[in-house]
C-alpha cells in the first residue's frame, strides 16, 4: 500500500487481489503493508489533485477507511433524503443541490436522469470540502460524491 496525505486527505493505493486501486478518504493512520477496508465509494475518471499536483486515472472516494485491527463500523443508517433543488450536468456528471430536514446538501454523481423537485436518496459517498469544479467553474465549500441518487415515491 502506498499512502499520500495532503489537505486533511489520506490517498491511499492498494492491492485487492492483484488489482492496484486508489482511494481518496479523509485523512487517515494507514501504513504501508496495513490491511484496510473501505466504505462506500465513488468512482472518479481523470482527477486532479491540486495538493500532490497528480492526476489519478480512477480514484474512488470513499466514505471512510479502516485500518483492519480498528473496531467494526457502527450499524448502517437509512439512506439520506431530499427533494432537487438544482441539477447541472457537466464532464459526466449531474452537480445536485438537494434540500434535507437539516438544511441543503451537495452531491456529484455520475450523470443522472433526475429533475428539479424530484423526491430522492442517496447511499454513502465521500464528502470534499473546497471541492473546485473545472467543468463548472466553480468551487463547492463542501460536497458528497455518490455512486448514485435513486428518485423515491
Amino acid at each position: 500500500m502506498t499512502v499520500r496525505a495532503a489537505s486533511g486527505y489520506s490517498y491511499l493505493e492498494v492491492d485487492r487481489g492483484g488489482q492496484r486501486l486508489w482511494l481518496a478518504s479523509t485523512w487517515v493512520d494507514a501504513r504501508p503493508g496495513q490491511v484496510v477496508r473501505w466504505g462506500d465509494a465513488a468512482t472518479m475518471s481523470n482527477f486532479y489533485s491540486k495538493a500532490l499536483n497528480h492526476t489519478f486515472d480512477r480514484v474512488l472516494f470513499v466514505s471512510q477507511v479502516l485500518v483492519a485491527t480498528a473496531p467494526p463500523a457502527a450499524a448502517p443508517v437509512a439512506a439520506p433524503r431530499g427533494r432537487v433543488v438544482s441539477i447541472t450536468d457537466a464532464g459526466g456528471y449531474s452537480f445536485i443541490e438537494v434540500a434535507t430536514n437539516s438544511g441543503s446538501t451537495w452531491l456529484a454523481a455520475p450523470q443522472q436522469p433526475i429533475k428539479s423537485g424530484d423526491p430522492v436518496s442517496w447511499r454513502g459517498g465521500a464528502t470534499m470540502r473546497n471541492f473546485a469544479s473545472k467543468s463548472l467553474n466553480r468551487t463547492f465549500a463542501e460536497i458528497v460524491f455518490v455512486d448514485g441518487v435513486t428518485v423515491v415515491k
